[in-house]
């Protein structure tokens, strides 16, 4: 791998090649890779992009056999720029330019290796990767999904590849990045380096006690500091910037660390509650549920008697198998003037199957 990255013009800093070294592992007794799962979590400007880059260049050339390789980002336009503005760009300036050809067609772009070997751009969704198989899927900025649709679409293409992996790798999210959450929490919980038998997990970021301010929390935390990063560079931004983002960014911090207000305290939301009331038909029904569709809700909402507006939960329960046939019996009864669901969230997954009923 240090080889490849040489190759690519910029040799490995001690933290990429750790990282790769334990990664790409393989298993004595099998004699393949030990890991089907890698998690990555580190400051901005670390590095990663080149580290990506190394890995799906070793994965195309290195396995015996053409490998496919997916690569995603926030979103397909970002997974795209990313594709032609620092994968191929790099590519076409290094030693590796005559072993490929690139497709630019929009929705079908790839690096395509004369080995066989197709590395391309996928959109994050729940449709990316189905219908083929698939070695190594990677899912970069993962702190942009909202749940795990895109690893939903990519695991079954790899069941029956022998060495397949999915990386998920990103810098900390926001309250909304919950797929990533629950890959930092699971990391986070196993012992020794966040190894387990089929996972292994990395993670850079500063304690949650740590001096921000302080340049002994950047060196502890930012493994890119005195190699790419310079620690002036550091300081202007901190402070430049707001000091939540700066602990997102260059801390690898989450943002509840640092509790914020509520929109509405409790107290407030608590009086809003009136028990006798009642709304007018129509009636309109919402349906909505957790990033990680742990639990769905569906809620009403109608006019009063007095002219104000009624709003109720229905139904909030585990999962999301009741929710089309809980909606549909509601629509029988009470002839609703709308059913509403956010096509851009996690609930937008169901307009299909309502529509189609």
């Amino acid at each position: 791998m240090g080889e490849v990255a040489t190759l690519l013009g910029t040799p490995l800093m001690p933290w990429q090649r750790h990282v790769l070294d334990v990664a790409l592992e393989v298993d004595p007794v099998t004699g393949v890779l030990a890991y089907r799962e890698v998690g990555l979590t580190v400051p901005r400007q670390s590095g990663k992009t080149l580290l990506l880059l190394c890995l799906m260049v070793h994965r195309a050339l290195g396995f015996g056999q053409r490998q496919r390789i997916l690569y995603s980002a926030q979103t397909r336009n970002d997974a795209r720029k990313k594709w032609e503005d620092e994968h191929v760009y790099v590519l076409e300036r290094s030693p590796f330019q005559t072993m490929f050809t690139v497709r630019y067609n929009n929705g079908n772009e790839a690096i395509r290796w004369q080995n066989g070997s197709m590395h391309a751009v996928v959109a994050p969704t729940e449709k990316a990767g189905h219908g083929e198989t698939l070695d190594l899927g990677v899912v970069d900025e993962a702190f942009a999904q909202v749940d795990s649709r895109l690893e939903q679409a990519m695991k079954p293409a790899m069941i029956t590849r022998p060495q397949p992996q999915l990386w998920v790798v990103s810098t900390a999210g926001t309250d909304k990045s919950v797929y990533l959450r629950g890959k930092v929490d699971n990391g986070r919980a196993r012992s020794g380096l966040g190894l387990t038998n089929s996972v292994a997990y990395f993670e850079w970021s500063a304690p949650e006690d740590s001096d921000p301010a302080d340049p002994a929390t950047w060196a502890r935390c930012m493994p890119a500091l005195g190699h790419t990063v310079q620690e002036r560079a550091i300081r202007d931004e901190f402070e430049a910037m707001e000091l939540p983002e700066f602990r997102r960014a260059f801390l690898n911090q989450w943002p509840d660390v640092f509790p914020v207000d509520a929109v509405i305290d409790s107290a407030t939301w608590g009086a809003l509650a009136d028990m006798k009331s009642k709304p007018l038909d129509p009636v309109a029904f919402a349906v909505d549920m957790t990033p990680d569709r742990a639990y769905a809700s569906i809620a009403t909402a109608g006019r009063r008697k007095d002219d104000r507006m009624h709003v109720e939960i229905v139904e909030n329960a585990r999962g999301t198998d009741w929710v089309v046939p809980r909606v549909l019996a509601l629509v029988e009864k009470w002839k609703p003037c709308a059913v509403v669901v956010d096509g851009a969230g996690p609930a937008g997954s169901l307009i299909a199957p309502l529509e189609a009923r």
